[in-house]
């Protein structure tokens, strides 16, 4: 009896150091995981017009910044505490700068010349499209089987 609760003993032992080990090499994939996460929300910010090209300057010097403190931190071969702590602190703050970008209000306009309009909507933050010239009548109907569209030119 006593033998077998000794050998159950040093397994769990074994397995339990075994999983200590293995622990660096998992937490390095989660640095990965964030990094791509934060170029995905970059990349759709973009996208949607919700990050200007100077937000994106900035986000993606952020980033670059990180991936090499992340090269130096890794290049002895160990992650000190302190190191991984700061690294930690980093992408925190970057990813609250990639939020900040995003929700700021300002946006990128493929069409400066055209003015915003600034009426009781400024809290909506989509990106406004040129309306159609004066005398220009257009409109679209859409019926179950039946699709008719037009364009008139009135001038």
């Amino acid at each position: 009896m006593k033998r077998k609760l000794l050998s159950v003993a040093m397994t769990a032992a074994t397995l339990g150091i075994a999983c200590m080990l293995a622990t660096p090499a998992w937490s390095l994939g989660r640095y990965e995981v964030t990094n791509r996460n934060q170029h995905k929300r970059i990349a759709q910010g973009v996208r949607s017009g919700e990050i200007t090209r100077g937000e994106r300057a900035k986000l993606k010097s952020e980033q670059r910044q990180l991936r090499r403190f992340h090269r130096r931190a890794h290049a002895d071969g160990h992650v000190s505490g302190r190191e991984h702590h700061r690294m930690l602190k980093m992408q925190q703050r970057a990813s609250r700068n990639i939020y900040r970008a995003k929700h700021n209000r300002k946006a990128y306009r493929a069409c400066p010349s055209v003015p915003r309009k600034h009426h009781g909507n400024h809290h909506l933050r989509h990106r406004r499209t040129a309306r159609p010239k004066h005398g220009t009548f257009s409109g679209a109907v859409l019926q179950p089987g039946m699709s008719l569209a037009w364009n008139i030119n009135l001038r």
